[in-house]
C-alpha cells in the first residue's frame, strides 16, 4: 500500500512536470480513468501513435525516449545476465557437498535468497520487454536485420555453468542469445574483466560442443557409407549362392529371397543417405581427406567480429 502511495505521489509529479514540457498530453491526462497505479499511462511519445506523435508536436522527444529505451533496454540485459550467473552461484554453493545446508533455517534461508534473486530475474524480464515495445513503437522496425532488441523468451535465460563440468546432455543445449548480444555499459576495469572471462570460457565451450556435433554427423554419415557397402555386399554373396544351388530350387529361392531383401534395404539406405546430402568419397580421395573437405568453414573474422561489437 505505502509503495502505491509512493508511486502514485511520483506520477503526479511528473504529470505536473508534463504541464510545462509538453501541455499538449494534458487533455489526455485528464480523460484517463482511474486505475492503479502501476496501470497508469505515462503519456510518454511511446504511447501514441506516429500519426498523433507528429499532431501533438512530439516527435522530437519521441527521439530523445528512443536513445533512453535502448539504454534501458542495454541495462537490463546485462543486469539480467548478473543475476542469472547469482543464481548459479546460489544453487551451486547450496547444492555443493562442502557448503551442504543443513537443518530448516539455513535451507530457508538459502532458498529465500535464490527466490528473491529469481524475483528480480523476472523484473529484469519485464523492464527489457517493456522497453523493447516502446523502442518498436517508436518506429523501429523488429524485421530490420539491424534491429538490436530481439523478443525475449524465457528459454533465452538458459545458460551453461562455467564454474562446473557439463552434465550429461548439455552439449545438445544451446545457450540463449542474450549471452551473445548486448554491450558491457559502464563496468569497472575488474568487472569487464570478470565478464570477459566468463565469455571466453563460455566461447570455447560452445567451439567444443560444435566440435563434437560435427564428429557425431561425421560418424553418422560413415556409419551410412558401411551400412550400404555392407548390404551391398551381402545382397552379392546371396546371389552368387543362388547362383551356386542352381540345381536347388529351394535352397536358390530361399538364396534368391534373401539377396532380394538386402537389395531393398540398401536401396532404401542409399536413399535416406541422398536425401539429407550425404556424400561419397571421389576416385582417388581417401576417407580422411573426404571428410576433412567436407567440414565447414569453422575460420574466423576477428576483425569483423571486434567491428560489429564496436
Amino acid at each position: 500500500m505505502l509503495d502505491q502511495q509512493r508511486l502514485r505521489a511520483d506520477i503526479k509529479k511528473w504529470h505536473q512536470q508534463q504541464q510545462q514540457i509538453c501541455p499538449q498530453v494534458v487533455p489526455y491526462i485528464i480523460a484517463e480513468p482511474y486505475c492503479p497505479p502501476q496501470e497508469e499511462k505515462l503519456f510518454l511519445p511511446s504511447d501514441f501513435n506516429s500519426h498523433d506523435r507528429t499532431k501533438l508536436g512530439l516527435d522530437i522527444l519521441g527521439v530523445e525516449e528512443l536513445k533512453l529505451r535502448k539504454g534501458e533496454a542495454n541495462d537490463a540485459l546485462h543486469s539480467l545476465r548478473e543475476h542469472i550467473r547469482h543464481s548459479l552461484a546460489l544453487r551451486q554453493h547450496k547444492n555443493a557437498r562442502k557448503n551442504a545446508v543443513h537443518g530448516q533455517e539455513k535451507n530457508t534461508r538459502a532458498v529465500r535468497k535464490i527466490k528473491d534473486v529469481q524475483t528480480k530475474i523476472q523484473d529484469y524480464v519485464n523492464k527489457y520487454r517493456q522497453a523493447r515495445a516502446a523502442i518498436i513503437a517508436l518506429g523501429s522496425n523488429p524485421e530490420d536485420p539491424r534491429f538490436d532488441y530481439p523478443e525475449l523468451k524465457d528459454a533465452d535465460l538458459y545458460t551453461k555453468n562455467v564454474d562446473q563440468p557439463h552434465n550429461l546432455g548439455d552439449g545438445g543445449k544451446v545457450e540463449g542469445w542474450i549471452w551473445r548480444k548486448g554491450k558491457h555499459g559502464n563496468l569497472s576495469e575488474t568487472e569487464d574483466a570478470e565478464y570477459t572471462l566468463d565469455s571466453h570460457v563460455q566461447w570455447h565451450r560452445a567451439r567444443a560442443d560444435m566440435e563434437r556435433w560435427q564428429e557425431e554427423v561425421e560418424i553418422l554419415a560413415q556409419e551410412f557409407r558401411r551400412a550400404i557397402q555392407g548390404f551391398t555386399k551381402m545382397e552379392a554373396v546371396w546371389t552368387a549362392l543362388a547362383q551356386d544351388h542352381s540345381n536347388d530350387p529351394g535352397k536358390q529361392a530361399y538364396a534368391l529371397k534373401t539377396a532380394n531383401m538386402y537389395g531393398q534395404m540398401r536401396k532404401d539406405a542409399e536413399k535416406k543417405f541422398a536425401d539429407v546430402g550425404g556424400t561419397w568419397p571421389s576416385a582417388g580421395v581417401n576417407l580422411a581427406e573426404h571428410i576433412r573437405s567436407e567440414r565447414p568453414d569453422a575460420r574466423i573474422d576477428w576483425d569483423a567480429v571486434v567491428a560489429e561489437n564496436n
